[in-house]
C-alpha cells in the first residue's frame, strides 16, 4: 500500500483559512515512523506493503537523518571555532570596520579588552571604546602583531646586562649638543635606570643627561686608563 502523503503534508490555518504545504524534507524521524507505523496497520493484508519499497523508506530517512546532523555538527563546529577565533583576539590591537545605521562605514583600531558571548556568537569589546553592543567577529579586518619575538626579548635582556655591566666604569659616549652638534662625553657610570626594557645610563656629576647603551663608544681600562672601542654596542 503506498502512502502518498509521505512527499507533503498539508495544514489549514483555522484562523486564516490559509493551507500551507510541509515538504518531506521538513518531516521529522519521528513524524516518518509514525507515518510508516500508520502505513502498516493499515496496509491491504491481501496485497500487503512490499519490503523493498518499505527498506528503501526507511533507508531514505536513515539519510535524511544523517545529512541533519552532519549540518548539525558543522553548525556546532563553526560556532566553536568562531568563539576560539574571538577569545584569541583579547589583549591584541585589532583594525575592525562596520557600517553604521545611517550606512555610513566606520573604521575603529583598538586592543581588544574583553569578548562575550551572546547566543553562541562573540562580541569584542575595545578598551576605551563607548560601544554597549561590542563589535563582531567578522567586522575585524587586520589584526596587528604587538607581541616581542623570542629574539627581541633576548636582546632586550643582553643590553639591559651589558648596560649594567658599565656602573662603575669609565665610558665615553657620544652626543649631540644644544646646537646639534656631536659631541663626545667622558665619565664614570653613577648608575643605570630601566626605562620600558632599555637602559639608560648616568655618567657621575651629571643628573640631568642620560644615555643609550649605542652611545658608548670607548670603555676604558681602570687600571690603565686606556680606553677600547665598544664593538658590542654598534652590533
Amino acid at each position: 500500500m503506498a502512502v502518498d502523503g509521505i512527499n507533503s503534508a498539508a495544514k489549514t490555518n483555522p484562523m486564516t483559512g490559509e493551507t500551507t504545504t510541509k515538504k518531506n524534507s521538513d518531516l521529522s524521524t519521528e513524524s516518518f515512523f509514525k507515518l510508516l507505523a500508520a502505513q502498516l496497520q493499515n496496509q491491504d493484508m491481501s496485497s500487503p506493503m512490499d519490503n523493498s519499497e518499505m527498506m528503501t523508506q526507511m533507508t531514505q530517512i536513515a539519510m535524511m537523518q544523517a545529512m541533519q546532523n552532519f549540518s548539525t555538527a558543522m553548525d556546532d563546529s563553526a560556532k566553536v571555532n568562531t568563539i576560539n577565533y574571538g577569545t584569541s583576539m583579547i589583549g591584541k590591537k585589532v583594525s575592525i570596520s562596520y557600517m553604521d545605521k545611517d550606512g555610513s562605514l566606520v573604521k575603529k583600531e583598538g586592543k581588544v579588552e574583553r569578548v562575550d558571548i551572546y547566543n553562541g556568537s562573540p562580541r569584542l569589546f575595545l578598551s576605551g571604546d563607548t560601544s554597549s553592543d561590542g563589535y563582531a567577529v567578522s567586522s575585524i579586518m587586520s589584526v596587528h602583531n604587538n607581541e616581542s619575538t623570542a629574539m627581541d626579548d633576548f636582546s632586550k635582556i643582553n643590553t639591559i646586562n651589558y648596560g649594567t655591566s658599565m656602573v662603575g666604569k669609565k665610558i665615553m659616549v657620544t652626543g649631540k649638543d644644544s646646537n646639534g652638534n656631536t659631541v663626545n662625553k667622558e665619565g664614570i657610570v653613577a648608575k643605570i635606570e630601566i626605562h620600558e626594557g632599555v637602559p639608560k645610563l648616568y655618567l657621575e656629576g651629571d643628573t640631568t643627561n642620560s644615555y643609550a647603551v649605542s652611545d658608548i663608544v670607548t670603555v676604558y681600562d681602570m687600571d690603565t686608563d686606556k680606553g677600547t672601542a665598544d664593538d658590542n654596542t654598534k652590533k
